[in-house]
């Protein structure tokens, strides 16, 4: 169902129930990603999204309500169930609704396309030999990945007041897990942009945080307290 005819709907609900004041939120996403573990595709999801919330004044008191299958009866019934909800508000703080800005900012459309899944495993596929590429201490259980989706939203109110907006985002990350032979940690780097142009920078810097010099200060720290437990221990004996 498109935007214009939701906007329809629930004007003409909210005028049958005698309401005046309202306001709605409208978003609609969609999200798709994939990981690598070694060098297979260990997991891979897509999802989708939508969700609508009505806020209204009844009375002098909020009344609000969402839903998230997007049909005529369930719009129409999302408008009563505000309506409703509205008698059960103790507050007496004077209920509001924003008419909005006289004037807005006039932003572009951005242009997004959102990668195939078959582009999307190749992507973190590449980010995982990527890894193990950056050092030899880079083991077996590091985990890379990626993703992406774009998100849509309306707002609109009784006012006159209509906003829209949408965009597009990738993320990618790389969780190496690093070892000098005694000791092993992890770590990880995320990155949320418009573009994967920064693989190389995600990679080098989830392995730098963990290089073999730190996990040796770990495991030189380690066996510090470990002697000086043993240090105290005979220490109290002795005073025995």
């Amino acid at each position: 169902m498109k935007f214009t005819e939701i906007k329809q709907i629930l004007s003409d609900a909210a005028l049958s129930a005698g309401i005046t004041d309202f306001d709605v939120y409208y978003s609609v996403s969609s999200d798709i990603s994939a990981e690598a573990l070694k060098d297979e595709i260990s997991g891979f999801s897509s999802s989708d999204a939508i969700g609508i919330g009505f806020r209204c004044i009844v009375n002098g008191k909020f009344g609000q309500a969402s839903c998230e299958h997007i049909t005529k009866d369930e719009l129409e019934s999302l408008v009563l169930r505000a309506a409703e909800n509205a008698q059960y508000i103790e507050s007496d703080d004077e209920a509001i609704i924003f008419k909005g800005s006289e004037q807005y900012a006039d932003i572009p459309p951005e242009s997004f396309e959102v990668p195939s899944a078959g582009e999307l495993k190749d992507i973190a596929l590449d980010i995982q030999k990527r890894t193990y590429g950056t050092s030899d201490k880079v083991i077996d259980g590091t985990q890379c990945g990626c993703g992406a989706g774009n998100v849509e939203i309306h707002m609109f109110n009784s006012y006159g007041l209509e906003l829209h907006k949408s965009a597009g985002f990738v993320n990618y990350y790389s969780f190496p897990v690093v070892s000098d032979g005694q000791e092993t940690e992890d770590s990880g780097e995320v990155k949320m942009s418009r573009n994967f142009s920064e693989i190389d920078a995600v990679v080098k810097k989830a392995v730098d945080r963990m290089t073999p010099h730190e996990i040796f200060a770990l495991y030189r720290s380690s066996l510090e307290e470990k002697l000086e437990e043993i240090f105290l221990k005979i220490s109290a004996e002795e005073v025995m």
